[in-house]
């Protein structure tokens, strides 16, 4: 009886565990405020939807192929970011099919140059980590994006301010 009762925990003990590492839920893939380098799914696919116009359709890895190979999974594995550009920026390098010799050599010298000045990469991520999920979200799209546009009503904004300023001495010379 006590042998049954023993291999009865035993085993409901590996199936908790094999539950813990393969089924993956929503809560434990939501991003949390603790952790503000986990990002939500639109938030890490903010920065490659921005540079996907830029490449060539052959060189994109599409949605269907994407959900077909469990890349979201692959990415769950690899990304060991410290920041969030960095889980964009990984999420990116995997939906391009870097057929570019170019582009591989680019990414390689950018290694080693962090990897050969410390330093360098210590403060750029000391910088980077101090930006939040929305921040970095909307970061590719303001750096790579179309500028803002300046409203026709900007130039009322330069009358209304000199107005004011000349207001007081206007004051000055009235009797």
């Amino acid at each position: 009886m006590a042998l049954i009762q023993a291999l009865r925990l035993a085993a409901e003990s590996g199936r908790q565990r094999i539950r813990e590492v393969f089924h993956r839920t929503a809560e434990r893939n939501a991003p949390t405020d603790s952790n503000p380098c986990e990002l939500t799914g639109p938030e890490t696919t903010a920065y490659f939807r921005v540079l996907s116009p830029e490449c060539p359709e052959a060189d994109l890895v599409d949605d269907r192929t994407w959900s077909d190979l469990e890349m979201e999974r692959v990415f769950n594995r690899l990304n060991k970011s410290t920041t969030p550009l960095g889980a964009q920026h990984l999420y990116a390098l995997l939906r391009h099919s870097q057929s570019c010799p170019e582009l591989l050599q680019e990414n390689v010298r950018a290694n080693h140059a962090f990897a050969s000045n410390p330093k360098a990469g210590t403060a750029l991520r000391r910088v980077l980590r101090e930006l939040g999920r929305s921040e970095s979200a909307q970061l590719a799209s303001f750096l790579f994006g179309q500028p803002p546009t300046v409203s026709p009503r900007h130039r009322l904004f330069y009358l209304v301010s000199t107005a004011a300023v000349l207001c007081p001495f206007g004051l000055l010379f009235s009797p």
